[in-house]
């Protein structure tokens, strides 16, 4: 049985220009105990709202401040690093990816999605365009190189120095509600910058 919260469930850490894009984004897990576990989950009413033709996927992964800097296999890779969306990835919480957008929509319920995250720590979204799954992408563009083509899988971050075409990927619309634009910005006129292709608000509760 899970109880909620009492006092603020995360210290959300964001960074946003004046159209609202995100260029850093990570939740400190505050409500629990450093050690202690929580609950996190998406509300199903704001994932209502994503619109995408793509099917996209949706994960959590921890980061270790709010830089976004991840450690995979002894090393730290900041925004920006070569092999950082490798390392990201490999930090994803178990339990907790989510397809939305296209035909996946139709099939996605997020009561489906809760995991558990740990007090004291840092965690950040990403969604991996016209993917499946993380194994998926891993095989077939495990560098994360910018999209040639609407078909290709491409991993976006929160931290604008991650995503390969070098822009933000992030959107704030108010109220932590988040929503992340799927298609790349370096073919040019493909871009809408609508960002409501994975829209999002995340729920935490720490667990009895």
């Amino acid at each position: 049985q899970d109880r909620p919260i009492t006092e603020e469930p995360a210290q959300v850490e964001i960074e946003a220009n004046e159209n609202g894009e995100v260029t850093t984004l990570a939740y400190e897990v505050t409500g629990v105990a450093p050690g202690e576990t929580a609950t996190v989950s998406i509300s199903e009413d704001v994932l209502e709202q994503t619109d995408a033709a793509f099917d996209n996927l949706v994960g959590f992964y921890e980061v270790i401040d709010a830089e976004g800097t991840v450690v995979f296999e002894g090393m730290e890779y900041k925004p920006g690093d070569d092999g950082y969306a490798k390392a990201a990835l490999e930090n994803a919480v178990d339990g907790f990816a989510l397809n939305v957008g296209g035909d996946a929509s139709d099939n996605t319920s997020a009561e489906e999605f809760d995991a558990l995250v740990t007090g004291g720590k840092f965690y950040s979204p990403f969604v991996i365009a016209n993917g499946s799954s993380i194994e998926d992408f891993f095989a077939a563009n495990p560098d994360n190189n910018a999209a040639t083509s609407l078909e290709d899988q491409v991993a976006y971050f929160a931290f604008g120095d991650a995503n390969p075409d070098g822009a933000n990927h992030l959107q704030s619309r108010g109220d932590g509600v988040f929503g992340f634009e799927d298609l790349p910005a370096n073919l040019p006129g493909v871009s809408d910058n609508d960002f409501n292709d994975a829209v999002f608000a995340f729920n935490f509760n720490a667990t009895a």
